[in-house]
């Protein structure tokens, strides 16, 4: 607890997701979360598949779990 999960477009080098997972990890420390229960999965999605894989079953508005919608 917690875990995280990101999904986004193919195309970022291992050295980016690496960051990316430092800089969450570290917002989490900011919030009392000790950085031994986090855990970070990135799911690389192609631009084509988004719509149906990502969009349609999560970045919904009534999707109380979404606290930041797209824009």
């Amino acid at each position: 607890m917690p875990h995280i999960t990101v999904e986004m477009y193919k195309g970022r080098t291992k050295e980016v997701k690496q960051k990316m997972t430092e800089n969450l990890v570290k917002a989490l420390e900011d919030c009392g979360v000790s950085s031994d229960v986090i855990s970070v999965e990135i799911i690389d999605v192609d631009k084509e598949n988004w719509q149906k894989q990502v969009a349609e079953r999560s970045i919904r508005e009534d999707n109380e779990n979404i606290f930041k919608m797209p824009g």
